[in-house]
């Protein structure tokens, strides 16, 4: 991913933010999609949206239930070669999964 950036704007320091936080995310030929809280617009609770996930697909299972109990939930999806094969991560925040993404990569 190209991350030259010249700003224009005063904001070289959100920018930068910015730039690393998009180069975190895993590399992908397809789609990534990241969602915040799909639960709420199908008036479900964080544990039925997700049932359809494996314990696997969750950051941990500490987060899986942090959570539940915060009703808070986040959700990337990557397609890293084809638009057949995919990555799941769910976690309670985004910052939990940007940090799982830099200690174990994708």
């Amino acid at each position: 991913m190209n991350t030259k950036h010249k700003c224009e704007l005063d904001c070289c320091s959100a920018c930068g933010k910015l730039v690393k936080l998009i180069n975190t995310l895993p590399q992908h030929k397809c789609g990534l999609h990241i969602e915040h809280n799909g639960h709420k617009d199908v008036y479900e609770s964080v544990e039925m949206y997700t049932e359809i996930y494996k314990d696997e697909d969750w950051i941990s299972l500490e987060e899986k239930q942090k959570a539940i109990d915060e009703d808070e939930l986040w959700r990337l999806q990557w397609y890293p070669d084809t638009p057949i094969g995919f990555h799941i991560l769910l976690a309670s925040s985004f910052e939990a999964i940007i940090e799982h993404l830099r200690k174990n990569g994708h």
